[in-house]
């Protein structure tokens, strides 16, 4: 009973592990020109960003791609798995979300 228990908790911190890891990837700078954010503001607490002249909140989405967080100096934003931090000098920085459904079709191995 005892090995079965640690059997189960060796592979639960594996299943964890990998969860958490982050795919190695090189960072990409890009321009995407749909995309153009012109400024940050807050009101009332709530951060907003003005892209392509719309005024968007967390959670809204523009061309494609979901705001999920506003920060002082850019904007995260969520599109096709991909992460992507937009900035005023219109770079966008790439990186790979964790994906759950990749994590899960690796539980199911076990």
């Amino acid at each position: 009973m005892r090995c079965i228990f640690i059997i189960v908790l060796i592979l639960a911190l594996i299943s964890a592990y990998s969860f958490f890891k982050l795919e190695s990837q090189p960072v990409v700078y890009e321009k995407d020109p749909t995309v153009k954010l012109m400024g940050i503001s807050w009101k009332e607490n709530q951060a907003i960003a003005v892209i392509n002249n719309l005024v968007l909140k967390e959670g809204e989405v523009i061309d494609g791609y979901q705001i999920t967080n506003i920060k002082k100096d850019r904007v995260i934003l969520l599109r096709n798995n991909h992460e992507f931090e937009l900035n005023l000098n219109g770079l966008i920085k790439r990186t790979i979300v964790v994906r759950i459904k990749n994590w899960l079709q690796g539980l199911q191995r076990y």
